[in-house]
């Protein structure tokens, strides 16, 4: 390519569509002139580095490696990108984070009024059917245009293209692309860049969406600044039951419960005018902005898709250290001014994987011991084992140390400053940490402190790994060590024709599960190679098994399990009270190490048993303590992101790049919406429905007629109005009710009845008033033995049928669980959906399906 002329440097990577063909390097002019062709700004230089960073033309120093052995140069190239990435974060500048001059202008001018389209109804009109078609292709939206101006021929409805365009504009949500164009490999791998079949296609894009402009069209309504308050207020309460209580919170009902955020209140860290964000990552390249000033019945429906690793990530926190140093005015449509705001969040720690002589997330002080070139975290010491660095004295879990942030920097330290390959080696074992954290660059006064600003995830842990092993055991797949037998592995039973029995069980029971369950665990003989599902797994082991285990598995393992359940079932809760967390705690130590006595049994042979999943347990509820409830930071907000994403995905041929585009579309229509409520309404009950009092709606099927009730069913319904009323009704009165099928509850569960279902819901008018009852059939008390036994975690019943009918009124009626048959007729087990709370803070309700 010939050099361009002086003014006309080719600094610039244009992505429009009319001229450039989706990208081609330009010159700042042409940049500027194809600007309303482009709906996404795009700078260059973040690209190719061996030990550097490039950031807008802004690079640190290389570092002078002469004279230093090869296994110097090793160490230090492996270290130099984080610590170049955490060197340029230290300085960071909105002026050098890739945004064009009016969305800089913007971040520090905010729009001081409240976005009102209605003054357009043509421009109304052009975004109504474009939220309205989100999930259709351009096309529709082009015809449904073609449709409405030939009708209307003076309707000035816009094109696709400019709706788009003017959606970016209200909104000032851009993205920053970045192609890393100066790079032929990773920088990482040393892979390739280009495709060795067809050498002129290059890896692709990747997008970041700057957090700034998301979170000033949060406040530019009056209904989402109100939202926005949400932080402030529990706070505020909170401290007043501090203060009330002598310091002691009776419940941990969010993130704002933990000790370390209330900690950084009082000692002027947070500040009432702060805003707080929580962040977490996955493999899949992405990563969303969680915003925690929202209450969470709001805060994990707002997604805002984004990237990862470190070189993934730099660009996004680049731009949140630039408006952490330099602040983000944010107008408040309430208070109509301006104020200030600035963010912290958590995620890469930089430490070693789970398998290193300090494996632990939390970075505790308990070292594994080692199997061939492994470390597990055993408590125990195994018997007649002499590794040196491994025999240390058994270890206690009731009193493991928390996260010290003093001594990690001083390990940090310690590898950093490692002269050779070899030190550096032994310096990560000793201490357990790789690398600095990319967060590290951050202003050390916005964020909690590394590595405290990390926390586990329960997604993983309890839905994936803790399954894994022990359905491992019960089937007995786990790996065999020479010096070990199968045969006295007498808690391995699930094999051949009673693992496929359990499974026949597993499969019966699905049918009594409620719809809201959502994800119904398939046959496990069958399926659960065949990519079971998180969720499939969560109700097969958590809800199924204790109770379809009990005459399996031997007793001391049986009960065993349950000890674990009944802790799970307390920290998987939305709000958890003080004296619930104290027994969790007992629980899952008690149950951690009984593992070891039980499975592991101090045989070297066994140390793969021991793996870091049971080791996380007895830091479940201190964590709960310092940064709040798991289901507040667990991953399921991220992965229903990657789903819903996902689903939206129309051009195959090219997945991560439309990806890309839905993510960017979905963060604008966030916006845009949370600006003007208006254009997203809440979702109109179904028809022929009856919205009740205090959340509660009836659903079709129902009679259209009134219709007499006789037999033990008018019998039932005549004494509960006898006893209501406390007289006795008029001689031959037989009850007249309009029979409704199902309930739609607050908490979004949908119950039915035995119109077309189970049993009755009806609406009755009597004398002048219309009432709202459910006929039900009461089951028994638990048994009260076997619910001691399983530690709260098995409740059977007896159910008794049109023997123990009665009249409740449907306000009473608080979830609906899964009653499902087990052993002897007429008995049944309780199935409550884990954690169904916190899922419902996702916008998780029952389908409705029309009848």
């Amino acid at each position: 390519m010939t050099e361009p002329a002086d003014g006309d440097t080719l600094s610039h990577w244009c992505t429009c569509t009319a001229y450039c063909k989706g990208g081609k390097p330009v010159s700042k002019r042409t940049f500027d002139r194809h600007a309303p062709d482009r709906l996404t700004r795009q700078f260059v230089p973040l690209g190719a580095f061996e030990g550097t960073v490039f950031v807008r033309g802004k690079r640190p120093a290389p570092q002078n490696d002469a004279g230093a052995g090869s296994s110097q140069k090793r160490k230090k190239k492996s270290h130099r990108p984080a610590e170049s990435y955490i060197d340029l974060l230290k300085t960071a500048s909105l002026d050098d984070s890739a945004l064009d001059a009016d969305t800089l202008h913007r971040l520090r001018n905010p729009i001081e009024e409240v976005l009102d389209v209605d003054a357009d109804p043509d421009l109304l009109l052009s975004i109504e059917n474009f939220l309205s078609l989100t999930n259709a292709s351009d096309k529709a939206y082009t015809d449904v245009r073609a449709n409405i101006m030939r009708r209307f021929p003076n309707c000035a409805m816009l094109s696709h293209h400019l709706v788009k365009q003017k959606i970016t504009e209200l909104t000032g949500v851009v993205s920053i692309v970045n192609d890393m164009a100066d790079a032929d490999a990773c920088s990482e791998c040393g892979e390739s860049r280009w495709d060795p079949q067809r050498l002129a296609d290059s890896g692709g894009i990747y997008h970041t969406i700057p957090l700034g402009p998301q979170l000033q069209a949060l406040w530019r309504s009056e209904k989402g600044a109100k939202a926005m308050r949400y932080r402030s207020e529990k706070t505020a309460e909170i401290l007043r039951e501090l203060e009330a209580n002598d310091g002691v919170l009776k419940q941990y009902d969010d993130l704002f419960s933990g000790e370390d955020y209330i900690r950084a209140v009082k000692d002027g860290k947070i500040k009432e005018k702060d805003m707080l964000y929580a962040m977490k990552g996955s493999d899949c390249w992405i990563y969303i902005w969680i915003v925690a000033d929202l209450c969470p019945d709001i805060r994990y429906k707002k997604i805002c898709p984004i990237i990862k690793t470190n070189s993934f990530l730099f660009p996004g926190l680049y731009h949140l250290a630039a408006l952490m140093r330099e602040g983000l005015l944010i107008w408040d449509a309430i208070e109509r001014k301006i104020h200030p705001d600035g963010p912290a969040m958590a995620d890469l720690d930089g430490m070693t994987g789970h398998m290193g002589a300090y494996g632990c997330r939390q970075f505790c002080s308990v070292k594994g011991r080692r199997k061939g070139t492994h470390y597990y975290p055993a408590l125990l010491k195994p018997t007649n084992y002499d590794i040196p660095g491994s025999n240390h004295d058994d270890v206690s879990c009731r009193h493991l140390l928390t996260v010290n942030v003093e001594e990690y920097e001083s390990c940090l330290h310690k590898v950093l400053s490692s002269p050779t390959i070899t030190d550096h080696q032994e310096n990560r074992l000793e201490t357990g940490i790789v690398g600095p954290s990319i967060f590290s660059g951050l202003p050390p006064d916005r964020i909690f402190p590394v590595p405290r600003c990390f926390s586990s995830d329960f997604m993983h842990l309890f839905a994936l790994n803790i399954p894994d092993l022990l359905i491992s055991l019960w089937r007995g797949t786990l790996p065999c060590d020479p010096n070990d037998d199968k045969d006295s592995w007498d808690w391995a039973v699930l094999v051949g024709d009673v693992w496929k029995t359990h499974g026949e069980d597993v499969a019966r029971a699905t049918k009594y599960l409620p719809g809201c369950f959502d994800r119904p665990p398939r046959n496990p003989a069958e399926k659960m190679n065949s990519g079971y599902k998180a969720q499939e797994f969560l109700t097969y082991l958590y809800v199924l098994c204790p109770a379809l285990l009990r005459d399996i598995l031997p007793e001391k393992y049986w009960t065993h399990f349950c000890k674990f359940l009944a802790g799970l079932r307390i920290v998987w809760q939305r709000k958890i009270p003080r004296e619930q967390l104290i027994l969790a705690h007992r629980l899952f130590c008690e149950f951690a190490e009984e593992f070891e006595v039980l499975y592991y049994q101090r045989k070297a042979s066994r140390l793969h048993f021991c793996r870091q999943s049971i080791h996380a347990l007895p830091h479940i509820v201190p964590e709960t303590i310092r940064i709040g409830p798991g289901g507040y930071r667990s991953q399921w907000t991220l992965e229903r992101t990657i789903g819903n994403l996902g689903e939206e995905i129309k051009q195959h041929s090219n997945p991560y790049a439309n990806l890309s585009q839905r993510g960017m579309r979905r963060c604008r229509v966030n916006a845009l919406t949370a600006m003007i409520p208006a254009l997203a309404p809440e979702k109109p009950l179904p028809h022929g429905s009856l919205n009740l009092e205090n959340g509660l709606v009836l659903l079709r099927p129902r009679d259209e007629y009134c219709q007499t009730i006789e037999g033990i069913y008018g019998t039932t319904i005549r004494e509960y109005f006898e006893e209501e009323e406390g007289e006795t009704a008029q001689e031959g009165w037989k009850p007249r009710v309009a029979r409704w099928g199902r309930l739609r509850l607050p908490n979004g569960q949908i119950v039915r009845s035995v119109l077309k279902e189970s049993q009755l819901t009806t609406k009755i008018n009597r004398t002048s008033e219309t009432k709202s009852l459910a006929l039900v059939s009461v089951y028994s008390d638990p048994d009260a033995d076997l619910l001691q036994e399983s530690f709260g975690t098995v409740a059977q019943c007896d159910y008794f049928g049109e023997e123990a009918l009665e009249v409740i009124d449907i306000t009473q009626i608080q979830a609906g669980v899964a009653m499902i048959p087990i052993g002897d007729e007429g008995a049944y087990f309780v199935g409550e959906k884990l954690g169904f709370d916190i899922s419902l803070m996702g916008g998780v309700e029952e389908d409705i399906e029309e009848e």
